[in-house]
Order: structure tokens, then C-alpha cells, then sequence
């Protein structure tokens, strides 16, 4: 395109006509709001920023929680307004957070937090207060997943499978469900729905499902043996799960088969999915990184077809989608945490695109 020649001529077009300028710079804004639509570096206070956020889970629309760590520290940061602005909510000297999650009981909000020293840091108000449970002594924790059914799930490293029950010790005890579950096996993710259903995934491409809220589990044909990083359901039934060398596969039926899913993204790339984020049954965000940056892909007609939705200069470790246009994106430190929030023109942002 000439710009030059092209700029004249709209100068020319609108210099007669005052009105029209106004019509330009409305149709100007309009392209800048939609034709960027990146997620861009929050500013972070103090030295939030340089932690890494494995993990960020939205409770309810508008406020997320995210969950970073340092080499040797974790911290876990809140924001009530779409990820513009985010405070300190817990920081510890002795382990880093790997994963975080929310759920609501009893119109109270229920946050769990995983460590890399095998406890789980649980808060059942909002965030206001928090315990410690030790789930398994200095093994780290990789995942966890709570269900409306009040069964929360962690998956860690060393086989680790634990379970607590919301209903006969509110997550106070926890313990071991690996009947059926291989040995020697790293696991990576855990993820539960609304009923019995659960699924957990790790090293050398091993997926396991059980029907029983974890009690049993049966192993499961994933066509790789590249670890699995991530997993997540969309409904009772539909799941999708995403590790090393590309792998991401979706599965219709609990969990039962797993078909790989094409046509995310260039097959020259090298891509590591990490994250996975579910805004309905046939609405899904994927993030991944390539080396030392990242995109985000998005579907809307249940991971048929894919529509980058962001890149990134950076790597992405978490994701959460208020829709498939806007949400908070967990990243490597030096950035710390990425947004389109609703509405924010992102004055006080450095935009990524």
C-alpha cells in the first residue's frame, strides 16, 4: 500500500468537511482496538514482576488470582479489576507456587495453591486468610482441580495423587488415590468437572481417567510419549490436553479417546502447549511457547477450527479467558503478567504487538 498517497487523500477528503475528521479518528480508535487486540504487560509493583506465574484461576467474572515463583520464593498476587491492577496477597521465603485454582461453595470463594515442597495453601475467603497442608513431604505439587461435586485433586511429581472431600474435612485431609495410576510417573496436571470424572496427565505422554472421583484409575491411549502438560475439561464429557512437541487432543468422551487436534498453528513450529482455558463447551484458548516466546490460539466450534488471538515476546505459563477476547495470561519473569482487559486502552501498559 502507498501510505503516503493514501494518507493525502483522506487529509483531502476530510480537510473540507470538519465532521469528517471526527469520523476518522473514531474509525482510527476502532482499528487500534480490535486490529491490536494483544494482551500487554501489566505494571506490577515492587518486585512482582519478577516472578513467574504458573498459575491464574477467575472465580468470578472480573477478579483473578495468579500464583508465581522465583528461584527459591512464591507469591500469590489478586486483581479485582480484569488484571489492571494487582496486590500482594501471600508471599513465602521456603517454597514457589506451581499452580493455583478457585472454586465457590456456599457463596464463598475457595482458592488452592500448589507448592514445589509438596503442600497446598488454601484460602476459604476470597483470599483474605490463609493454611497449609502438607500433602506430601518436599515433592512438589504440578497441579491441582477443584469440582463442583467438592472433590479438589493435586498431581505432583514421584506418582503423587491426592484428594480431600469439601463436604467431610473442608480440605483439611488428604489422601492417596493411585490405585490403577502407573508408577514412576511425573504428573504434570489434574482435571475434574462437575461430577466423577477426572483426569491426569504427565511424562511419556501417559493420560489416566477415572469415573469414581479418583478412587480407580484406567490408563489411556494418547498417541505420544511427550509429556503432557496441561489438561481441561470443557464439560462433563469433553476435554482438551496439551504437552511437548505440539501435542494437543481432545477427547469426547470422558476421557475414554484422545484425537490429536490440527490446525493450531504452523507445523514448523517447535510449540509446548502449557495452558488451556475453557470459557464453554465449544469456546477454548490455548497458550504455548516457541524458545522464548509465546501465542495464544482460540476456537469457537469445539477445537474444529483455530484464530490467533495473541502473540508474545515472552513465554506463557497460565491462561484464563473471560471470553475469547479477553483475559490474563501468567508469564516468565521480567514481564510477570499479560491482559486485555475490557474497556482499557492501556495507558499505563506496554502493549506486545
Amino acid at each position: 500500500m502507498n501510505f503516503r498517497g493514501t494518507l493525502g487523500r483522506i487529509l483531502s477528503w476530510s480537510v473540507y468537511k470538519p465532521y469528517r475528521a471526527g469520523i476518522l479518528l473514531l474509525l482510527l480508535l476502532l482499528c487500534l482496538q480490535y486490529d491490536c487486540k494483544q494482551f500487554a504487560k501489566i505494571s506490577l509493583d515492587g518486585d512482582l514482576a519478577s516472578y513467574s506465574y504458573n498459575g491464574v484461576s477467575s472465580p468470578k467474572e472480573g477478579t483473578y488470582f495468579a500464583a508465581g515463583q522465583s528461584s527459591t520464593s512464591g507469591v500469590i498476587i489478586q486483581s479485582t479489576d480484569y488484571g489492571l491492577n494487582w496486590v500482594s496477597l501471600v508471599s513465602v521465603d521456603t517454597a514457589k507456587f506451581t499452580a493455583i485454582t478457585s472454586k465457590i461453595f456456599q457463596d464463598k470463594i475457595y482458592l488452592f495453591a500448589t507448592t514445589s515442597k509438596g503442600s497446598v495453601y488454601i484460602s476459604r475467603n476470597n483470599g483474605s486468610s490463609w493454611s497449609t497442608v502438607t500433602v506430601v513431604s518436599s515433592i512438589p505439587l504440578n497441579g491441582v482441580s477443584v469440582s463442583s461435586n467438592g472433590w479438589a485433586y493435586v498431581a505432583g511429581s514421584g506418582s503423587i495423587c491426592r484428594r480431600a472431600s469439601y463436604y467431610t474435612s473442608d480440605f483439611a485431609t488428604w489422601s492417596s488415590i493411585t490405585s490403577g495410576l502407573n508408577d514412576n510417573t511425573n504428573w504434570f496436571d489434574v482435571s475434574s468437572y462437575g461430577g466423577a470424572e477426572v483426569i491426569i496427565v504427565g511424562s511419556s505422554g501417559r493420560i489416566c481417567t477415572s469415573s469414581t472421583n479418583g478412587t480407580s484409575w484406567t490408563q489411556r491411549s494418547s498417541s505420544t510419549t511427550s509429556t503432557i502438560y496441561c489438561v481441561s475439561h470443557g464439560s462433563s464429557s469433553v476435554a482438551l490436553a496439551g504437552g511437548d512437541s505440539g501435542y494437543l487432543a481432545k477427547t469426547s468422551d470422558q476421557g475414554a479417546t484422545w484425537s490429536v487436534v490440527g490446525g493450531v498453528f504452523s507445523s514448523s513450529y517447535s510449540i509446548k502447549f502449557h495452558s488451556i482455558s475453557f470459557q464453554s463447551a465449544s469456546e477454548v484458548c490455548v497458550s504455548g511457547s516457541i524458545s522464548n516466546s509465546a501465542v495464544i490460539y482460540c476456537s469457537v466450534d469445539n477445537a474444529v477450527t483455530w484464530t490467533q488471538l495473541s502473540s508474545a515476546d515472552t513465554q506463557i505459563f497460565s491462561l484464563s479467558m473471560l471470553n475469547s477476547l479477553y483475559g490474563v495470561a501468567g508469564a516468565a519473569n521480567g514481564v510477570g503478567i499479560l491482559a486485555i482487559v475490557p474497556g482499557q486502552w492501556y495507558r499505563n501498559t506496554t502493549l506486545l504487538c
